[in-house]
């Protein structure tokens, strides 16, 4: 594998010590910004009437059929049951969290990196539910949601039976969305060209790694049968930059395409710190997999 591969490793709870459910260590150095307490779901888990399904999402909500747009079953019938459905899609909402962490990484916080581990000392990020339902035309971090889709499933890769869970967590069939905004949104971190094709990243795509506190809503979904579905810190890596927190792959356009000034940026995969202002942002992103946002670049400049 080559070095400068990027690599992102979805539970960040399971390389570093004295992570917990939901909370954060008062020495953490990745402070949580915000506490929110997990959803429960508990309360939505009766049937109001002849259009909801057990279909539940993650912010405790249930999903009506009228919600549905497009039913998969193994019979090739398109009707919705809750017996034998396997998939189906909903237009008009997503699940998103609030940004709740400080973005670490190997420059600006080299005295509690360790390079040998790739490991950020005293991490305790917990497993977070503060998830929201997000419909078409509401606001989140000054961004208006433009389009928007869930997707729930029975089958998955997950490794675990969903129907088994499912008494435990309600939401576990959510399986995977994605949303755009209209709006602009100002970042600080650090962004790099990549030279080359690698690994399904186009080569001259803009990577940009948040630094300190950022505005970008997240969409991030793991699971497990302990836990549910939840989102937690992020471990990620491009040649000798490492970085940690509630984001995975953050693309800003390509340099070959991209319209704004981007003389700042050198193309040989260095990275450099920046300001970067973005609008057209769309995140996608499914359970127990990479979560990826991308944007165009409006303005940026080095800081």
């Amino acid at each position: 594998m080559k070095k400068s591969a990027l690599i992102f490793v979805l539970s960040l709870t399971l390389l570093f010590s004295g992570c917990n459910n939901g909370t954060s260590d008062s020495d953490s150095s990745m402070e949580s910004t915000s506490q929110t307490d997990p959803v429960s779901t508990s309360e939505s888990s009766e049937v109001p009437d002849e259009n909801s399904t057990k279909l539940v999402g993650l912010a405790g909500d249930r999903i009506s059929k009228s919600e549905i747009s497009q039913v998969f079953n193994l019979d090739g019938s398109s009707e919705y049951s809750d017996e034998s459905f396997q998939s189906v899609l909903c237009d008009g909402f997503v699940y998103l969290a609030e940004p709740t962490l400080n973005n670490l990484n190997s420059i600006d916080n080299s005295d509690i990196f360790d390079a040998d581990a790739m490991t950020f000392a005293r991490m305790s990020a917990g497993k977070l539910k503060n998830y929201k339902r997000v419909n078409v035309g509401d606001t989140i971090s000054g961004l208006t949601v433009t389009a928007a889709q869930s997707n729930f499933a029975v089958d998955s890769m997950d490794g675990f039976d969903k129907n088994a869970l499912y008494e435990k967590f309600p939401e576990i069939y959510f399986n995977a969305a994605n949303c755009e905004f209209s709006g602009e949104l100002t970042m600080t971190g650090y962004a790099c060209v990549i030279p080359e094709d690698e690994y399904g990243i186009e080569s001259g795509t803009i990577l940009f790694v948040p630094s300190g506190e950022c505005p970008l809503p997240v969409m991030g979904y793991a699971s497990d049968e302990e836990n549910g579905i939840y989102h937690c810190a992020n471990i990620g890596m491009h040649g000798d930059f490492t970085w940690a927190g509630e984001y995975g792959q953050i693309n800003i356009g390509n340099i070959n395409s991209v319209s704004a000034d981007v003389s700042v940026l050198p193309t040989d995969g260095t990275f450099v710190k920046v300001a970067v202002t973005v609008d057209s942002i769309k995140l996608s992103g499914g359970v127990n997999f990479n979560n990826i946002a991308t944007a165009n670049i409006v303005e940026i400049n080095p800081t």
